[in-house]
């Protein structure tokens, strides 16, 4: 998603009979959203350092991470391109890497039930439904925006059309009848995939 990291890992390997030396890397975009590379990624195989050596046969792997600032251009294509001082053949320098994002405009589901839990025991039980709970899911998009939905009859709410992005996103609760507590809920990291959709949340007895 667009303003996170995206890992990519390179492999490298010298298949000649001889050291490969002055290596270096690149990652350029074809098409799609451009693709921008996290400061000193490349480690030694930076264009602008004395590159790396190989030794024959050498393979080594390399974890990057790239990142793209917007969506509206759909995935990018990154061509990853390994040069030496001396090519024994040039054609097996680089590949295509397809980085697959989620689309601009995709929307996630959070859902689940919300009880009271009167008896104490940790676990939801029948009855103990918190019915009338304005629940609320808290979105910066980069402005401010609200969610907002009201538990029904059995406490069961659902949050539609949340946008997902690279900011980890809330829901929290508001008219919760008195004596009860439900605080901000731990971070979600919405993707669309609708991974948020079976949620329990028990409130606990308010502090006196």
């Amino acid at each position: 998603m667009a303003e996170e990291s995206i890992p990519v890992e390179l492999t490298i390997t010298n298949n000649g009979d001889t050291p490969a030396t002055e290596v270096k890397a690149t990652g350029l975009s074809q098409s799609g959203a451009q693709m921008a590379w996290e400061y000193q990624t490349w480690r030694d195989l930076d264009v602008y350092g004395p590159g790396a050596t190989f030794g024959p046969g050498e393979s080594r792997t390399y974890h990057l991470l790239g990142n793209v600032l917007s969506l509206n251009e759909g995935s990018p294509v990154v061509r990853m391109n390994a040069v030496g001082s001396a090519e024994g053949n040039p054609a097996d320098n680089f590949h295509d890497v397809n980085v697959n994002l989620v689309p601009a405009g995709t929307t996630d589901r959070v859902a689940g039930q919300v009880f009271a839990d009167a008896n104490g025991d940790g676990v939801p039980t029948p009855g103990e439904e918190l019915v009338g709970v304005k629940a609320i899911a808290y979105v910066w998009n980069p402005g401010p925006e609200h969610v907002v939905t009201t538990t029904d009859a059995y406490g069961r709410f659902s949050l539609d059309g949340i946008p997902v992005g690279g900011a980890q996103r809330h829901i929290g609760f508001e008219d919760v009848p008195a004596g009860w507590e439900l605080g901000i809920q731990p971070a979600m990291r919405l993707d669309g995939t609708g991974k948020y959709t079976s949620l329990t949340i028990l409130a606990k007895r308010a502090s006196r």
